[in-house]
């Protein structure tokens, strides 16, 4: 039988810092007390809570009270620090120059401040036996501190800490106001989507540091995490609703978004309901309701996905030996109307919607003795395009019946075991796939950057006998700024995107961008994690794609990522079959009775002529040279 996790807190509240020329707080002791309610509230009990107020929060009390945790503690319970007190820097002759919480001794000869690192090191103590469940609420002016990004605990904290007289401390106010429990459930929020719910709250700037941000607030063993597939949005002052994702993060003019208001597990639940883009920038985009859901209750800090209908026409495509692909199609170019997708699948023949047998492409690659840019960039990119769907390179037959009715797409039982749910789940993912892989950058941009010498095709032949190979890339930034970069690699067998590198979130002790101005960033070169490609016997070529982003700005592009497998990516991207979409007021759910288009819409932003990122792709073939017979 499972243990239920057990809350601990150690609350440091200081009004009166008598003998240091300090003002006195008005509401640190209320705080703390608000706080100790809130967690009780929470599940915490009075014995597992110690408060150390005014003359009890000396130096030396408060390091006790957080070694102590590691003997009352059990591994992976949750640990709250609040503190709510001044704050300083370390004198500019100290030897090693921080940011310190000050104690109530903190002038004293026997006292003094406590350095962030002494902080920290006193919680690496605790975490090695308790876990790094661990959350410190610093009520203070984070401007002093230079936290990087530790693994043993997470720390919030005001940009500047302020409090109201009759009110307290705006930061403390705004965690009782968020963690209510008769608003929401603490276990449906991670520690950045809490930080979120803060910003809104209080109009301010807070910060988060931390490796495990993305974990659940004080986790009681649910072992959950924010999923990837939704991003974070908010309400401004002025009622404007701003999603945080833009054209970087492939965000599409007049789309529509599923609204949620958690984005951990079974908290996720039903959309609230739906809005569109109604104008985008670099890395945010304006959202609007439709007539369908012009009373949607929003709240101020929300979640959303695209609910794209990604059985919009395709290009369908009859194919044999001696067919050839279309130029700059590929079978996955959009169709101009139903009825050109409709005629292209007349033909009595085994065709498919996304995949040819890999053999059709690799007979016109070997009439080529080599593989160069000028020659091959074109095949290359559409046969990774049509790259199976199904591993054993089966065909079938398909009937498209358009964007309306109750069946979109039939299939004729050739040997093709899956059913008609896991073909559509499989063409949506391969249409998501491929709007994301040929998204280009801006026409315009204030980035240039080169990879591995601006080749944008690259040939690996790989030999039985050396099985496994590992390449690096280097990322060379032309700019006069810094950026940050990041890496994903984009698989055709089975329409895989994931993160080969993503920057941290950028801390107070480290928020410059990695890629100083023309300078070089090398990827899997001694870092363990290099791209390996492995010979395959039964297999004359592969494909994998990697796309290179840069921006000026720090942003999370986590959402690009798709998943082999996962229900829940797939119910919160409609990857499942058209009628079984949740329900919502004003939204059809008759899979025959096309859906309401919004009216009124305002006409998208163009990109303007110094977009703040770029982005270029990187087609990889590789090439099995296998020894003769």
């Amino acid at each position: 039988m499972s243990r239920q996790p057990t809350f601990h807190a150690i609350l440091v509240a200081i009004n009166e810092y008598d003998g240091t020329g300090f003002l006195p707080l008005k509401s640190a002791l209320s705080d703390s007390g608000k706080i100790r309610s809130l967690l009780k509230r929470l599940g915490a009990e009075d014995a597992n809570i110690t408060c150390l107020l005014d003359a009890d929060a000396t130096k030396d009390n408060i390091l006790k009270a957080i070694a102590s945790l590691t003997t009352k503690a059990k591994r992976d319970d949750p640990i709250v620090f609040f503190f709510s007190g001044y704050s300083a820097s370390n004198p500019s002759d100290s030897a090693v120059k921080s940011g310190v919480i000050c104690p109530v001794d903190v002038l004293k000869p026997k006292g003094g401040g406590i350095p962030e690192h002494a902080l920290l090191q006193a919680f690496d103590q605790v975490s090695k036996r308790c876990g790094n469940n661990i959350t410190l609420l610093l009520d203070c002016t984070a401007k002093v501190f230079a936290f990087n990004k530790p693994e043993s605990c997470v720390i919030v904290m005001p940009d500047e800490a302020s409090e109201i007289p009759g009110e307290g401390g705006l930061f403390t106010k705004a965690i009782v106001d968020v963690l209510d429990p008769d608003k929401r459930p603490f276990k449906s929020m991670t520690v950045w989507s809490f930080v979120g719910h803060l910003k809104v709250v209080m109009e301010a700037q807070i910060h988060c540091v931390g490796s495990n941000v993305n974990r659940v607030l004080f986790d009681m063993g649910s072992d959950e995490r924010g999923h990837h597939a939704l991003i974070s949005g908010h309400t401004s002052k002025d009622g404007s609703v701003i999603l945080n994702a833009g054209a970087v993060h492939g965000v599409r003019p007049q789309a529509t978004y599923g609204i949620y208001a958690s984005n951990v597990g079974n908290y996720i639940g039903e959309p609230l309901g739906q809005l569109y883009v109604d104008r985008r920038d670099d890395f945010e985009a304006t959202l609007r309701s439709s007539d369908n859901y012009k009373n949607l209750d929003l709240p101020p800090f929300f979640f959303a996905a695209e609910q794209r209908d990604y059985c919009d026409p395709l290009r369908v495509f009859a194919l044999d030996q001696d067919t050839k692909l279309p130029d700059g199609i590929g079978g996955w170019s959009p169709a101009s109307g139903v009825e050109e997708a409709n005629i292209a699948v007349q033909k009595e023949k085994r065709a498919n919607v996304t995949l040819e047998e890999e053999a059709n492409l690799a007979v016109q690659k070997e009439k080529r003795a080599s593989v160069t840019p000028e020659e091959e960039t074109n095949l290359a990119v559409q046969k990774a395009k049509v790259a199976n769907v199904t591993p054993e390179k089966t065909r079938f037959k398909w009937r498209w019946c358009g964007v309306t009715g109750a069946e979109k797409c039939g299939r004729e039982a050739f040997d093709d075991p899956r059913t008609q749910d896991e073909l559509q789940r499989d063409i949506r993912r391969a249409a998501r796939f491929n709007s994301h892989l040929t998204t280009t950058s801006p026409d315009k941009s204030s980035i240039s950057f080169r990879a591995d010498g601006r080749i944008k095709l690259v040939e690996l032949p790989l030999k039985a006998g050396k099985e496994v190979e590992a390449y690096c890339l280097t990322v060379y930034n032309d700019s006069d700024f810094s950026v940050w970069p990041y890496v994903f690699m984009y698989d055709p067998d089975g329409f895989i995107i994931d993160s080969w590198y993503m920057p941290a979130i950028p801390t107070l002790g480290s928020s410059s961008p990695p890629l100083a101005k023309k300078d070089r960033r090398c990827f899997g070169l001694n870092d363990n994690t290099s791209l390996v490609f492995q010979y395959r016997p039964d297999r004359d070529y592969d494909f994998l794609y990697l796309k290179v982003f840069l921006t000026k700005e720090w942003t999370d592009l986590s959402s690009l990522k798709q998943w082999h497998i996962s229900s829940t990516e797939d119910k919160l991207r409609d990857y499942r079959r058209e009628g079984n979409e949740p329900s919502s007021e004003g939204r059809s759910t008759d899979p025959g009775e096309e859906k309401e288009k919004p009216t009124g819409r305002n006409p998208p932003l163009k990109q303007g002529p110094d977009s703040n990122w770029a982005s270029m792709r990187i087609d990889i073939v590789q090439k099995y040279l296998h020894p003769p017979n």
